[in-house]
């Protein structure tokens, strides 16, 4: 008999896939206490909020296509084609986000305005410089609808490719077909708890501010305009250009 992993109803399914997102969100603000960087916690905060608010749409949208595809089951149910979709997002799926996002920021700071670019720059929340720096709400809506807009192009490519990936599903699923309820629990509980935290750190890499050095490269430029280091962005470059031409001439 072929397990089913679709969900019964709505609410069941919503409930199972916020406690997913709860415990992937849980382990990144673990990951962020262990680490030794400048993000403060409000702007850890605002890039985890991008990844929620994307996983709950990305939820939303699978739970109306299952219920849209219920009456095509599968040979084996729909276990492989819930394990194919949830591997596929958390592998070819970021790897496509990570495409799209840098892809669209550097068309937009190479033919858009220099304020539209600064304003969707990733992780940059803050405009102004100095004691007149502060926060500011349109960047996060800018960052969040690029965000969105990036998830679903990513989304849909990575749905039709997946019915190949469920093939391959479908083979190294075959051996619980003695233990449906088995191979239920590890689709749709054990898979995603491993995938979508790992998806979430990953992603989390490329969501926030760049660290403060990597500002003197070339493509942050423009948004190192935004006056990240206050009054003393001249000062802060000059160090860093001091320091190493001296570590050149000492070697």
């Amino acid at each position: 008999m072929a397990a089913q992993c679709a969900a019964a109803t709505w609410c069941f399914g919503l409930f199972l896939h916020g406690g997913v997102v709860l415990v992937a969100t849980l382990f990144l603000a673990w990951w962020r206490s262990r680490e030794n960087t400048s993000r403060t916690w409000f702007e850890f905060a605002l890039d985890c909020s991008k990844q929620i608010v994307a996983a709950a749409w990305v939820g939303v949208v699978d739970m109306a296509c299952a219920a849209a595809l219920a009456s095509h089951a599968r040979p084996r149910g729909d276990c492989a084609g819930f394990a194919a979709g949830r591997v596929a997002d958390a592998t070819l799926g970021v790897l496509l986000q990570w495409l799209l996002l840098d892809s669209a920021l550097s068309l937009s700071r190479r033919a858009g305005s220099k304020s539209f670019a600064d304003r969707i720059a990733t992780g940059v929340y803050w405009r102004g410089a100095g004691s007149r720096m502060k926060f500011s709400p349109e960047s996060y809506i800018g960052q969040l609808t690029l965000w969105l807009a990036v998830v679903t192009v990513a989304k849909v490519a990575v749905s039709v490719l997946s019915p190949g990936i469920a093939s391959v599903a479908d083979l190294v699923l075959s051996g619980f077909d003695a233990r449906p309820q088995v191979e239920a629990f590890v689709v749709m509980i054990c898979l995603p708890l491993v995938m979508t935290p790992a998806q979430f750190l990953i992603t989390d890499t490329f969501l926030r501010r760049p660290p403060p050095t990597h500002y003197d490269m070339p493509q942050y430029i423009e948004p190192a305009s935004v006056g990240f280091y206050g009054e003393d962005d001249a000062l802060v470059t000059a160090s860093l250009g001091g320091c190493f031409l001296c570590g050149t001439r000492s070697s």
